[in-house]
């Protein structure tokens, strides 16, 4: 198996009753120890599942930022 620079990050989303989340936003910051990065936003599956590719670097910190889904009629 080849070495690869990169990881999958993965989780799931739950509200408030345990249930999946679909349709949250989940916002990615890479934090380094001198600066933050803005990696971008994914949004949730019908069960509440996301992923993203990420640089594999033990320097950096991933941190996610949800947001409820946005409602329209």
């Amino acid at each position: 198996m080849e070495y690869s620079p990169e990881v999958l990050l993965t989780g799931t989303i739950f509200n408030d009753h345990c249930e999946a989340l679909e349709g949250a936003v989940v916002r990615i910051t890479a934090a380094a120890p001198t600066k933050k990065k803005d990696l971008g936003y994914v949004m949730t599956n019908q069960f509440g599942e996301f992923a993203i590719v990420v640089e594999k670097n033990p320097q950096i910190n991933y941190q996610f930022d949800i947001y409820e889904p946005v409602l329209t009629s």
